[in-house]
């Protein structure tokens, strides 16, 4: 037991990093499974390896070492299992290469195969091919006993030798590259630095941990890069699609056929109304190029500008502004759709139909209603009652996801809707 508790003792960390590692990777959810299972592949073989050289030294007190076939057994697998942990390494980096990679386990077979012949040595001295303890519990090989150091130092130098060709010579930026080039550079100088010391314990294992979790963190970090992408590339397409429904074409005829008519009968309001339609393309065409959030007062300019025209088309309609809190953000074409939306489904068709829009602030929280004293509708039949509703799911969802706001909706058939935007103040 002292001896389990001295081997724990000098590979604590080792054992620490591997079964956290392999926690975490039994939890994560966002890594692919084929990066998980090269992941879990290659901690599970450094604890193997971890194990099966404590097993080693713990037959080393055996009374006939000739005979001691446990010791032969954990020797061998030590070495088979160490140029196989470096494999998998090469696995990491030809797969970003898209590359076939069967061809580098040939060395790790031939070393299998080696290495499992030491077996035969046991009790049979005729078969000492590769290694084998004397009585005297002195390790004994042969020339092939040095095959494992010899593969795992092609595989380590030429995994380093091929990394710094990509990233220098072909000038390709990759971080796997620097992962790998700091795994095996760390491998080699902790081996080196074991046989010129005689060190009891090699600590190569730590350095494949920390390649391990070096590449664990790339693969996280590509996946949250990934993740901002598209959700940017996702908010864009639905703010994209929310600017082209905004300029419908029969909105656009009977505007121009408003204009035609005022230049007869009100030039003056005619030119007045141009300059309003006008103020409105351009915003919704501005939309586009759009990814952040803008200052409140662009969305009620685009508000007003739009709200301007159809006051102009229905005399029953009203549009009042009441704005007290212009400081803060909202996603690009937030207020103007619910404002449409609230006169071309709610007060047309009232007598005298009104909107509010205001803004204030409230317990460190900036507060922006939009009224109706409209038709009102059914919230939980939005998407099925024949009318379009105009982004309201849209503009939810990017008001929440931009911006970490609120979006509720209250309506009353026949008494009209009211709209609260909550967007928490910036620290």
């Amino acid at each position: 037991m002292s001896g389990f508790l001295h081997y724990f003792n000098d590979h604590f960390i080792l054992f620490v990093l591997s079964i956290s590692l392999l926690v975490i990777l039994f939890v994560a959810s966002k890594i692919n499974k084929k990066d998980k299972r090269l992941l879990i592949s290659i901690v599970f073989y450094i604890l193997c390896l971890a194990i099966f050289e404590y097993l080693e030294t713990l037959f080393n007190d055996s009374v006939v070492h000739e005979e001691n076939f446990p010791r032969y057994l954990f020797s061998s697998l030590c070495y088979i299992i160490r140029p196989m942990i470096i494999c998998l390494f090469y696995h990491i980096r030809l797969d970003f290469k898209n590359k076939k990679s069967y061809f580098i386990w040939i060395g790790v077979a031939v070393n299998t195969i080696i290495y499992l012949l030491a077996l035969f040595a046991y009790k049979n001295p005729s078969m000492r091919l590769v290694f084998w303890y004397n009585s005297q519990n002195n390790f004994d090989r042969t020339w092939l006993g040095y095959t494992v150091y010899v593969i795992c130092a092609l595989y380590l130098v030429s995994l380093i030798v091929a990394s710094i060709i990509e990233t220098t010579i072909k000038k390709t930026k990759r971080q796997i590259d620097i992962i790998i080039i700091i795994t095996a550079s760390i491998a080699i100088l902790t081996a080196v630095n074991t046989i010129v010391l005689k060190l009891e314990y090699s600590y190569t294992s730590e350095a494949y941990v920390l390649g391990a979790i070096l590449y664990f963190l790339y693969l996280s970090f590509q996946k949250a890069s990934s993740d901002a992408v598209k959700y940017e590339r996702d908010m864009q397409e639905k703010t994209t699609f929310l600017m082209l429904s905004q300029i419908q074409p029969h909105f656009v005829y009977n505007t121009l056929t408003t204009i035609q008519v005022l230049c007869e009968i009100d030039p003056e309001k005619a030119a007045e109304t141009i300059d309003y339609f006008s103020k409105y393309l351009r915003m919704n065409t501005d939309a586009l190029s759009k990814t952040t959030p803008v200052p409140v007062e662009e969305e009620i300019n685009h508000a007003k500008a739009y709200s301007k025209i159809e006051m102009v088309r229905f005399d029953n309609v009203e549009v009042i502004f009441n704005v007290e809190d212009k400081d803060f953000k909202l996603p690009v074409l937030t207020i103007e759709p619910l404002v449409e939306n609230a006169i071309k489904y709610g007060v047309r068709a009232k007598e005298k139909g009104i909107v509010e829009i205001k803004t204030y602030k409230s317990d460190k929280k900036h507060v922006l209603v939009i009224k109706d004293n409209g038709v009102g509708f059914n919230t939980n039949q939005i998407n099925n009652d024949g009318k379009n509703h105009v982004g309201l799911n849209n503009v939810k969802m990017r008001v929440v996801n931009m911006v970490g706001g609120t979006f509720d909706v209250e309506s009353i058939i026949g008494e009209g809707t009211t709209i609260t935007i909550t967007i928490p103040e910036e620290e």
